[in-house]
C-alpha cells in the first residue's frame, strides 16, 4: 500500500501550470518589452527625419521662424549664422514631432547645419560631429551645442542638416542591434540627415 500511495503523490500535477508559467513569465516579460523599446526607437527615428525634412524646407527657401507662434517678438530669420538662428530651428524641428519625445526634444536634440559654395553634391567634404571620445556614436550623452555648426550658408549653397536626438534604452543589451558595441553606453544617438540645394533667395 505505501508502494501506491508513493506512486499517486508522483503523478500528482497540480500545480504545474504555475511553475510553468514561474519559469517563463521572465523570458515572455524581456521579450515584450524589447519589442516596445525597439517599437519606441524606430518610431523616434521616424519622427525625426520627418520634423528635420519639414524645418529643413525653411533653410532652403530663406525663410524664418516665430517660436512665439503669432507673439509680439518678430519671427527669427533661420538663414542667420547665429546661436538664435539655431535655437529656432531646433524649436521649429520639435514642433514637428509628437508623443514620446516630444517633451524633451527642446532639451536634448542637437542641430548641425554646415553649408557650401559647391556646384555638385559630389564635391561636398563635411566635417562629422564628435566629442572625441566616440566619434562612431558621437550623441553619447556628452555632446551640447558648441559641438555642432550653424550655417545655412546663402542661395545657391548645397547645406546639409543634422539632427541628433540621444535614446535610451530600456533595456541596455538592445543597443548592440543599433550597431554599438558590446558593453558601451545604453543611449544611442538618433541621427537624421537631409541634404538639399538652396533655392536663390
Amino acid at each position: 500500500m505505501r508502494f501506491f500511495k508513493r506512486k499517486n503523490v508522483c503523478s500528482n500535477e497540480q500545480g504545474s501550470t504555475v511553475v510553468e508559467f514561474a519559469l517563463l513569465a521572465p523570458a515572455f516579460i524581456v521579450f515584450v518589452y524589447a519589442i516596445f523599446d525597439l517599437s519606441s526607437y524606430f518610431f523616434v527615428n521616424a519622427q525625426l527625419q520627418t520634423a528635420t525634412e519639414q524645418a529643413a524646407r525653411h533653410i532652403r527657401v530663406g525663410g524664418s521662424y516665430d517660436p512665439d507662434g503669432s507673439g509680439p517678438n518678430p519671427p527669427v530669420d533661420l538663414t542667420g549664422n547665429n546661436s538664435q538662428s539655431q535655437a529656432a530651428f531646433k524649436e521649429l524641428v520639435c514642433s514637428n514631432v509628437y508623443a514620446i519625445f516630444k517633451s524633451t526634444c527642446v532639451q536634448k536634440l542637437l542641430v548641425d547645419v554646415q553649408s557650401f559654395p559647391a556646384s555638385n553634391f559630389s564635391d561636398v567634404t563635411y566635417s562629422n560631429i564628435s566629442d572625441g571620445a566616440n566619434p562612431s556614436h558621437p550623441a553619447n550623452g556628452t555632446l551640447n551645442d558648441d559641438d555642432t555648426n550653424y550655417n545655412p550658408g546663402a542661395g545657391g549653397y548645397v547645406v546639409i542638416v543634422r539632427s541628433l536626438y540621444p535614446y535610451s534604452f530600456l533595456l541596455p543589451q538592445l543597443a548592440v542591434l543599433t550597431g554599438m558595441p558590446s558593453g558601451s553606453h545604453s543611449t544611442i544617438s538618433v541621427i537624421s540627415t537631409v541634404a538639399f540645394r538652396n533655392e536663390p533667395f
